[in-house]
């Protein structure tokens, strides 16, 4: 596999800890590290997130279910999951 320094892993703001931790462990699952394979940035919001894939400016974002669903079904069309969480109280 060819890997690109740093992909781009935008994520909303404020994420919690606790999802910013599990990311990380199952990047680091997959044998990802930090600043050699991906970064974490701040997209602010859950479309900004998106956005960025859509936009070919990130490989993945992180969005939570809840705002997910929210999302039009043409914008869902357009995604693919790559990983569930479980789920955290609100």
């Amino acid at each position: 596999m060819t890997r690109r320094p740093c992909a781009a892993t935008p994520l909303p703001s404020p994420i919690p800890r606790a999802d910013r931790a599990g990311l990380q462990a199952e990047l680091a699952e997959e044998g990802l590290k930090p600043a050699i394979d991906y970064r974490i940035i701040n997209a602010g919001t859950h479309i900004n997130a998106t956005l960025q894939v859509l936009k070919g400016r990130a490989d993945a974002a992180m969005v939570g279910q809840n705002a997910y669903m929210q999302f039009p079904p043409e914008l869902r069309k357009q995604l693919h999951v790559l990983l569930e969480t479980p789920r955290y109280p609100a």
